[in-house]
């Protein structure tokens, strides 16, 4: 998952979950983090942290979702995404976000400096 500046916590690599289901879907866990991405009750693809992991994924909500239903299709192939702002207390539109089962060549996490991986974080040190 790479994302804009306001919602790069949530960017990274995320891993199938072995017979992990939500909702009826996959589910995928952030390597390295307490991030999730499952299908939401109302059939959105959302990325959520360890809160709503604990409530079994039996609700609607996260950081970043799809901005309409995936009607069955995968995260990767899903083209509109929002993110929550804080400030403004709602969700937002962002084009910058995108989901990718192929890992990118460079960063995905530019605004933070470095994209996670141990090579490239040597790199922006």
């Amino acid at each position: 998952i790479s994302s804009s500046h306001h919602s790069e916590v949530c960017a990274g690599k995320y891993e199938l979950v072995s017979g992990g289901v939500a909702n009826g879907w996959p589910i995928w866990k952030m390597q390295g983090g307490d991030y999730w991405m499952y299908s939401c009750k109302d059939g959105c693809w959302g990325i959520c942290a360890k809160d709503v992991r604990a409530k079994g994924f039996d609700c609607c909500a996260g950081f970043i979702l799809s901005v309409e239903p995936h009607r069955g299709e995968m995260p990767q192939h899903i083209r509109k995404w929002e993110r929550w702002d804080e400030g403004l207390d709602r969700f937002l539109a962002d084009p910058c976000i995108s989901v990718s089962d192929v890992e990118p060549e460079g960063c995905w996490r530019l605004a933070s400096g470095y994209c996670g991986r141990s090579v490239c974080r040597i790199a922006h040190e």
